[in-house]
């Protein structure tokens, strides 16, 4: 019987290391970082992004968000210069931060350093905006 209940337990313990392994990369506890272009579809915002041809030619805008950050988490935006950011993001308080007006091929890298309790991370991701001819990549 112990030896059954101890094999279980190890069994669980394999499990619950290979899904921790499939987590994505994260900083201090489990923040997230990633990006979405709008128009499109939504999902989750993981790494980096891009436009989807059938939505049209733009322009588009990219919202990059930092997810799972404690509170009291301070953010320090880097959006490289001449893009337009949405009003009130990519402020120190707001996890988000909105590039707008994207269009032909363009590549925007924006970073974010998370810092909570005098430590920091830096997380980066970047969105592709391919050009589009009617609804297919140019």
């Amino acid at each position: 019987m112990r030896s059954a209940k101890a094999a279980a337990v190890l069994a669980g313990t394999v499990v619950t290391a290979g899904l921790l392994t499939a987590v994505p990369a994260s900083a201090f506890g489990g923040e997230t970082f990633g990006c979405q272009v709008s128009p499109g579809p939504t999902g989750p915002y993981l790494g980096n992004c891009r436009n989807s041809a059938k939505f049209g030619p733009g322009p588009f805008s990219a919202g990059f968000l930092v997810q799972g950050a404690a509170a009291g988490t301070t953010y320090t935006w880097t959006v490289p210069a001449g893009y337009q950011i949405l009003a009130g993001s990519c402020t120190s308080t707001s996890p988000g931060c909105r590039v707008d007006n994207l269009s032909g091929d363009d590549f925007v890298t924006v970073s974010v350093k998370l810092q909570q309790g005098g430590q920091s991370k830096t997380m980066t991701a970047t969105a592709i905006i391919l050009q589009v001819c009617g609804d297919v990549y140019c």
